[in-house]
């Protein structure tokens, strides 16, 4: 009868360095539409937050197309495998976690962007010929890229 014994061997001092630094940290990532970056520049009732909202969830009138949560999805290898090395770069200097979160942050921020760049890579649903006909383009979402350009990320304190 062969030996039944299994041994697993893990290194997991990296995890255990990032667990007591995020146990001393009270800082969160976020990346959405904050603050100033809501307003829009023409004189519209809706914010760019509303018309964001509307987007990710859509309405009875507009198609839903995520720029935000389906784009982190589908891209969600790429940004653990880029927080990865980001942590491992970063998790021994002074301040490491807030750089940490800072640059991860802006990688969120180049996907939300990779993603109105392709059409939700892909997934948006096209817009309408005679939309198309009466904006002078097909693009979606980035007719005068307001939006697109409020979309940030930032670090600052948990709430608890």
């Amino acid at each position: 009868m062969p030996n039944a014994s299994t041994q697993i061997n893990f290194k997991i001092d990296g995890l255990e360095r990032i667990r007591k630094n995020l146990e001393q940290t009270k800082l969160v990532a976020k990346l959405g539409i904050f603050g100033d970056k809501g307003k829009r520049d023409e004189d519209t009732k809706a914010a760019n937050a509303d018309i964001g909202a509307f987007l990710e969830f859509g309405t009875k009138k507009m198609p839903r197309r995520s720029f935000l949560l389906d784009p982190l999805t589908i891209k969600g290898k790429e940004l653990t495998k880029k927080t990865e090395q980001i942590i491992d770069r970063y998790i021994d200097e002074e301040n490491g976690i807030e750089k940490i979160l800072e640059l991860v942050g802006i990688y969120g921020e180049s996907i939300v962007q990779e993603a109105f760049e392709t059409g939700g890579f892909g997934a948006w649903e096209p817009i309408k010929e005679a939309t198309a006909n009466r904006k002078g383009s097909s693009q979606i979402l980035i007719d005068s890229s307001q939006l697109r350009r409020s979309v940030i990320s930032k670090v600052e304190k948990r709430n608890n």
